[in-house]
């Protein structure tokens, strides 16, 4: 695999697993019960079932034994659950 397919690989899949975080912590129910909106929550079973989501493009790339773009989906994954926990926090 050629640098720029890293990138790439690493890149999309990536882009997958935030915006399934964003939805996670969007919908998340702690958050909703402190902003009284009205919202409703997901239930426990779609954020089981996203978070295994989240996962899934990390487990793609391990299987297909593209480390270096894995290791790269594994950082920038961990750096956009903090990024979105912090965006999506009540400030008081």
């Amino acid at each position: 695999m050629s640098g720029l397919e890293l990138i790439v690989a690493s890149l999309v899949t990536f882009a997958i697993s935030a915006v399934i975080l964003a939805l996670l912590g969007v919908r998340d129910p702690k958050r909703l019960r402190n902003l009284k909106n009205g919202e409703l929550p997901l239930s426990s079973g779609a954020r089981r079932g996203l978070a295994g989501l989240v996962l899934a493009p990390g487990v793609v790339l391990a299987c297909l034994g593209q480390w270096w773009a894995f290791f790269i989906w594994l950082g920038a994954t961990c750096a956009a659950g903090w990024v979105t926990a912090q965006a999506l926090a009540i400030r008081r």
